[in-house]
């Protein structure tokens, strides 16, 4: 596949469309990641899971780069982005700092994973504000030929953030489970996450 031209293409949409922003083709990271934009206006499209996307639901792969492509533009002209990613960004860090304490200080109280499930609430809600807002303003930017495939996309973009967030509320699962075996938090966080591990790698498959 020839990225160089694909760019070059992408490139022209945008100008054509007069939206100030540059399309790139990233072909070494090989992440999780599709997309993503940054304040200097640049767009970057992840090639390989882009690909790996296109082949798995048999997608023509130059119409899932441009599908991405447009849901970026929808994250990148959403007027309430910064808002929205700012407080993504503060749920983030008091979410680190409950799991710090909660392997710190050994607590295993209901109180405590009730907090836990209220801030993944909390960030659940917003991080699907994003993806609805980018979802519905990328929508204006895609040929009429594939809307199909972009409804799809993003229903399925939806369902991801659902299984991931589902996947980290069990931890509490895990670590009630864990307790009454008596072993310590340290240890339920390992086993925890070998476990979501093995969740993930199934999904892969």
């Amino acid at each position: 596949m020839d990225y160089s031209e694909l760019e070059k293409s992408l490139n022209h949409f945008v100008k054509e469309l007069s939206l100030p922003y540059e399309v790139n083709i990233n072909t070494s990271n090989d992440g999780k990641v599709l997309a993503s934009f940054g304040h200097d206006r640049r767009i970057t499209l992840y090639a390989k899971p882009l690909i790996k996307s296109a082949t798995t639901h048999n997608w023509k792969k130059e119409d899932t780069f441009l599908l991405a492509l447009c849901h970026e533009i929808g994250h990148a002209s959403d007027p309430d982005f910064i808002k929205l990613n700012s407080k993504l960004s503060h749920i983030q860090t008091k979410f680190k700092e409950h799991r710090y304490e909660l392997v710190k200080f050994g607590r295993y109280s209901r109180s405590d994973f009730d907090k836990f499930h209220d801030i993944m609430d909390e960030y659940a809600c917003i991080m699907k504000k994003l993806e609805q807002n980018a979802w519905e303003i990328g929508k204006k930017f895609v040929p009429a030929s594939l809307l199909k495939q972009y409804e799809e996309d993003n229903i399925e973009n939806y369902r991801y953030y659902d299984d991931y967030l589902e996947d980290v509320r069990s931890v509490g699962k895990v670590f009630y489970e864990l307790r009454d075996n008596k072993v310590t938090l340290e240890k339920a966080m390992e086993v925890y996450e070998a476990k979501l591990k093995i969740l993930q790698d199934i999904r892969k498959m």
